[in-house]
């Protein structure tokens, strides 16, 4: 056994929870559940089935759920949000505030069950500071905020952090401004902002 798993299990079991049938079990609930994710997503796929037989190891027992995205997921991740685990992503946070995803009044109810924040986490300390970046409008001071709150995310948050995919964009070496919002600035994020000058050149 990995040395990682050596130490869960005796966690586990300094915890209460014995072995039975290569599942831990505390008070008669096993250790197990279902981890639900996009069927037509081959790398998010490739690493549930990577968790699955690492966790077996540690005496977890976690079925791989891969589902329709539309049909099933979107449906299942609404409220009252009836799932153990859930492999997904974003896409599109070219900036880095996401109360929407994390923010107490973001959450999913039965009057708002589409929302983004279908974990169900609520920190008033996080809201705090997501609230203080919001309305800071010093970039340096903003970067700083937004610094503090992924920290805390990576300590506090409803998420693993997996993964980020690259993202491209190409320009045919006809598009310009029309010169009223300024030249194209393709080392940023937000090189579209001014997209409503581009003009393709004759």
């Amino acid at each position: 056994l990995f040395p990682y798993t050596t130490l869960f299990r005796s966690l586990l079991e300094s915890n209460g929870y014995t072995l039975q049938g290569g599942v831990y079990e505390k008070a008669g609930k096993k250790l197990q559940a279902d981890l639900y994710v996009r069927q037509d997503d081959p790398q998010r796929v490739k690493f549930a089935e990577l968790a699955k037989d690492q966790l077996a190891r540690c005496g977890i027992d976690i079925t791989v759920q891969e589902s329709d995205y539309a049909t099933v997921l979107v449906p299942l991740l609404a409220y009252p949000n009836n799932f153990d685990i859930y492999l997904g992503g974003w896409g599109d946070r070219t900036d880095p505030e996401d109360s929407d995803l994390f923010g107490c009044k973001h959450v999913t109810t039965r009057a708002n069950p589409y929302d983004n924040n279908f974990t169900g986490y609520c920190d008033p300390k996080l809201d705090a500071l997501q609230t203080a970046a919001a309305q800071e409008l010093d970039r340096s001071r903003r970067k700083a905020l937004l610094a503090q709150i992924q920290l805390y995310l990576h300590d506090n948050g409803p998420y693993y952090f997996l993964w980020t995919d690259l993202g491209h964009r190409g320009y045919s070496a006809n598009v310009a401004t029309n010169g009223t919002l300024g030249t194209i600035d393709y080392t940023s994020f937000y090189d579209y902002w001014n997209m409503d000058s581009w003009i393709v050149k004759p």
